[in-house]
């Protein structure tokens, strides 16, 4: 995304954010960005979701203080749980299956500087099956694609 694009959005996230409630977030999400959210879904307060295309189904949760910053593509299916302090920077695509779950302070990021024009490029795509569960404190760098599944 471009940087002016990307300033809009965190300022939009940040007054999004002063909202405690998550239904007026999901509303506003939806209202303001005319992301795919489910009004079952819950969001936690200081949750950044930055991406062109942002699709949430019933019963997800995303955490407190979670950066979903600088996708392209975020799905999270039925029942997906994100809990707090995770990172997600930088990917094509981001994907959680029904009943999946990402634990405490993961981070999962793909960029990179192109060796020739030095441009940051970002990439690749981070799928996680359904049912799967990642534990707490993991890293992983996305260049090309990782799947993960049962």
């Amino acid at each position: 995304m471009k940087q002016k694009k990307i300033i809009y959005l965190l300022l939009v996230n940040t007054i999004i954010n002063l909202f405690i409630f998550s239904k007026i977030k999901i509303i506003l999400y939806r209202s303001l960005l005319r992301y795919k959210i489910s009004y079952k879904a819950s969001l936690g307060i200081f949750s950044f979701i930055i991406a062109e295309n942002v699709e949430i189904c019933t019963g997800a949760k995303i955490g407190c203080f979670v950066l979903l910053l600088d996708n392209k593509k975020i799905i999270l299916r039925e029942n997906a749980k994100i809990y707090r302090f995770v990172k997600v920077l930088g990917l094509n695509s981001f994907y959680l299956g029904k009943n999946a779950i990402i634990g405490v302070d993961t981070c999962v990021i793909s960029r990179h500087k192109d060796r020739y024009n030095n441009n940051v490029v970002s990439g690749g795509r981070f799928i996680v099956g359904d049912k799967t569960i990642i534990t707490n404190k993991h890293m992983f760098d996305v260049l090309g694609n990782i799947l993960i599944k049962r």
